[in-house]
Formats: C-alpha cells, sequence, structure tokens
C-alpha cells in the first residue's frame, strides 16, 4: 500500500505506524465503518460458512442507524368500482395506510487472544492467529444463527439467547401461522402442504420459502418422500456451497439449534425477501493491540432478525 501511495512517511516502518495511529484515532472516536476487516480471508470465509448454511442463506439489509425502521401497510386495500363520469369522485380519496416497525440491533462480540510464545512454538507448522480467527468466526455466526431460530430474551446475563440483550427469534416472532397439534404429531407432507398453500394464498411462492428444521425431521420427510412418490426428494445447492434437500422447490436447512426432543420438534417456513438479518455493522474484527505476550483483538457483529411481514412466515410446532 505504501510503495502505490502518492503521500509517504519516511520509510515502510514509520508509514505502518502512522497508519496503526489512524485507525486507532477512527476507534476512539467509534468510526469504524471503513476499516477493513482482518478476517476476511475467502478461503478462511469459506471453511467456517458450509457450517452455518442457514444464517448464510438468510437475506441481510443495513440499518443506517442502531434502531432499524421499516413501513408496513396495516390495511389489505381494494380498488372500487365506479363508472366513467365519477371515477375521482364516487368514492373519498383512498389511500394506503402505514405503520411503522422496528427492532433494535443488538451487539455480539468475541475477544481473540493469542499468545506470542505459542504462536512462535507452533509457527512451523500452524498460521495459530488464522486459526484463532476461524474459531472465532465460527463461534460468531453460529451465536447469530442459534438467536435467528431460538433468542427469547428475558432476564439473563450469560450473553446467550435468553440474555436481556439478545433479539427475538423465529421461535416467538411467528405467530400468525403455526400448527400446534394436541398431542403431539408425527410430521406429515399433508401439514408441510397445509401450511405451505397457506404462505401462498398469502402471496408467498414456493420458491421465496426457507424451510428450517432439526437433522431428524428432515431426514422423515426425505423419508416420507420417497414413500409417497417412489422417488428421491430434490436436492439442489444454497449460498454456502451446500446441497440440501427442496420439497416443491423450498429448501429445507437442518440446525443444531432447533429442539430436538420428540413432541417439542419444530418446523419453521421463512420468507426469505422479507426476513432479513438487519446490520448496523457487519462482521468485523478491530486489533487491540498487545496487552501482555499476546496479540489481542475483538470480533463484534451488530444486528437483529427483522421479520418484516409476519403472517408470510409459519411453524409447525409439537412434532413428535
Amino acid at each position: 500500500m505504501a510503495t502505490e501511495a502518492s503521500f509517504r512517511y519516511g520509510n515502510d516502518v514509520d508509514y505502518a505506524k502512522l497508519s496503526k495511529l489512524l485507525i486507532q484515532a477512527k476507534q476512539i472516536s467509534s468510526d469504524v465503518t471503513d476499516i477493513i476487516p482482518v478476517y476476511k480471508d475467502p478461503e478462511l470465509i469459506d471453511t467456517v460458512k458450509i457450517l452455518t448454511p442457514f444464517f448464510e442463506e438468510l437475506g441481510k439489509t443495513p440499518a443506517p442507524e442502531s434502531t432499524y425502521r421499516w413501513e408496513k401497510q396495516s390495511a389489505n386495500n381494494f380498488g372500487k368500482f365506479v363508472a366513467e363520469s365519477n371515477a375521482a369522485t364516487r368514492f373519498a380519496a383512498q389511500k394506503g395506510t402505514y405503520a411503522e416497525s422496528t427492532v433494535t440491533t443488538r451487539l455480539l462480540s468475541y475477544i481473540l487472544n493469542v499468545g506470542m510464545l505459542a504462536q512462535k512454538n507452533v509457527q512451523p507448522y500452524l498460521d495459530l492467529a488464522r486459526k484463532e480467527q476461524e474459531i472465532g468466526m465460527l463461534a460468531m455466526r453460529k451465536a447469530i444463527e442459534r438467536c435467528v431460530i431460538t433468542g427469547a430474551p428475558a432476564a439473563g446475563s450469560d450473553g446467550g439467547i435468553t440474555d436481556a440483550l439478545a433479539f427475538t427469534g423465529l421461535g416467538v416472532g411467528i405467530t400468525t401461522n403455526y400448527d400446534t397439534p394436541t398431542p403431539a404429531e408425527a410430521i406429515s407432507l399433508d401439514k408441510i402442504d397445509a401450511m405451505m398453500d397457506k404462505l401462498n394464498a398469502y402471496g408467498v411462492p414456493d420458491n421465496e420459502i426457507l424451510i428450517v428444521t432439526d437433522p431428524y425431521t428432515a431426514t422423515n420427510v426425505s423419508g416420507l418422500f420417497y414413500n409417497t412418490f417412489n422417488t428421491p426428494i430434490d436436492k439442489g445447492m444454497t449460498k454456502a456451497g451446500v446441497k440440501v434437500t427442496h420439497y416443491r422447490d423450498a429448501p429445507i436447512f437442518k440446525s443444531s439449534y432447533m429442539p430436538t426432543t420428540t413432541g417439542s420438534r419444530e418446523m419453521y417456513f421463512v420468507h426469505k425477501r422479507s426476513t432479513v438479518l438487519a446490520e448496523f455493522y457487519p462482521m468485523s474484527q478491530i486489533d487491540l493491540g498487545r496487552t501482555q505476550l499476546s496479540d489481542d483483538s475483538v470480533m463484534f457483529w451488530m444486528g437483529a432478525l427483522a421479520i418484516k411481514d409476519e403472517p408470510a412466515n409459519g411453524k409447525i410446532t409439537k412434532i413428535v
């Protein structure tokens, strides 16, 4: 970078020091937007994203402020029949009725502490700093995906999904379209079809639905499909480069964070166009320097799940 710059400061060593001072000045003023995250190694990202494919598939939208806002039409309007002579006067002014909805983005962090002696010990066969970044990235993405699915902020203080500073996930946020039988029932293609048909009637096509469930239930769906149609269920690639099964053009994601106890398993139907992650800060990393004989840095992300059109989503609960 220094050899290409039109402005040089002493030698390369001095230039690097100046660059670091400028970055630190930005951090002090809380302006870290323009800092290039040091974790963005394409190979590292490819390694991690296949372990959190549902997180990868969810749409991301920038949040211009820490509270993400959107407008939603609150009435289901219809045009009205008129005659040519009274097209503009037969009825009072017609207009959309909108209501503002918001979610508050939440800050997630992971501290990396890489000992200098450990780095020197393993240097001949391992890039320890890079390995720690991989572990940190996976930990961050797992935390986000888990909260997307089961986030239920309460009075917790352990930094998990019930922490008061967490965001609300799909399990709590989906309230309109749900199948909750008494007693618990096994999953069936009829139950899945009924839920998808509800979403179709609301205006959501099959190819805009993401299905997420636990591995056991997903395997059962594949078996039910084969037993019904005497052919294997369709498969296709996801954004993370993982091949998953598809039912009626909707990919089925297996997540380790879905309930797994018999009678309490669940399946979510997510409208991928309106249910997104609002990100005030995308995943980033700041170098904290050396606190002792270690290189310290912090990975952070600030965002929340925004269910912008809640009736476009659905869930089946109490699955055996």
